[in-house]
């Protein structure tokens, strides 16, 4: 049985219509036809009232429905959350799925900035340690871009974000552990890698550091690339096979 609707958490409403439109999918409609959740702690009533197939993709490794709310936890199958406290007899896989088309990530030359993402204003700034952030501009040569989305409403139209922060970049600078790995995958399809103490899902683009100064030496190592055209590195493990209820029935 093929998978035709999804219900987007309210946290992640940037991703819903590319998200849709790449799988085809119908937003959400009927409780008793199986659903893919993009979202889990903050659609947990949804997921408790749902009656098929449930198929609940993280937002972030430590994601993952409140069980005190989802009590009804039969055909439930959680994708890339990492917590611990997933009771062990709900199926847990780790995949890298497309969340839209990537097709506009190409390589290209690389530009002589470092881009880093971090988040919102009104929201998640703390999580991107952007203190930090500014101390290392301190030690380069190089300038670090980011982006200023007040709120996900505001957020950029992505043709502009290329242009105008991908584009211009030769490396990526994430000062989270777990977030912004949308923009990870971005950039590593157009050749640009990502410094970051990732310790989950280890894309093959992430290089991770042991300290300040390490991480500045790989800033150096980095820009020698600069002007260049590097191969794209894909994150995705997975097509579409995903898409049929058959696929986690039998893995």
């Amino acid at each position: 049985m093929k998978i035709n609707q999804a219900s987007i958490s309210p946290t992640v409403q940037f991703f819903k219509s590319n998200f849709l439109s790449r799988w085809g999918f119908k937003d959400y409609y009927d409780r008793n036809q199986p659903c893919v959740f993009f979202g889990a702690w903050s659609q947990s009533q949804l997921i408790q009232n749902h009656k098929s197939y449930k198929i609940v993709i993280a937002t972030e490794p430590s994601d993952m429905p409140n069980f005190d709310i989802v009590t009804n936890t039969k055909d439930l199958f959680i994708v890339n959350s990492l917590n611990n406290n997933i009771p062990k007899d709900i199926v847990c896989k780790e995949v890298t799925l497309e969340f839209k088309d990537y097709s506009l990530f190409q390589p290209n030359e690389l530009g002589d900035k470092i881009y880093s993402y971090t988040g919102f204003k009104n929201g998640w700034h703390d999580r991107w340690n952007t203190e930090k952030l500014n101390e290392i501009q301190k030690h380069i040569d190089y300038e670090i871009i980011h982006t200023n989305h007040n709120d996900q409403q505001d957020y950029y139209d992505i043709n502009y974000l290329k242009s105008n922060y991908y584009d211009k970049s030769f490396l990526n600078l994430n000062l989270s552990t777990e977030n912004g790995l949308s923009t990870v995958i971005e950039l590593g399809l157009m050749g640009r890698k990502t410094i970051m103490n990732e310790q989950h899902y280890k894309y093959p683009s992430i290089i991770s550091y042991k300290d300040d100064e390490d991480l500045i030496n790989l800033i150096k190592q980095e820009s020698k690339k600069i002007n260049t055209i590097q191969h794209s590195i894909d994150a995705h493990t997975i097509g579409d096979e995903w898409l049929y209820t058959e696929w986690w029935l039998n893995n």
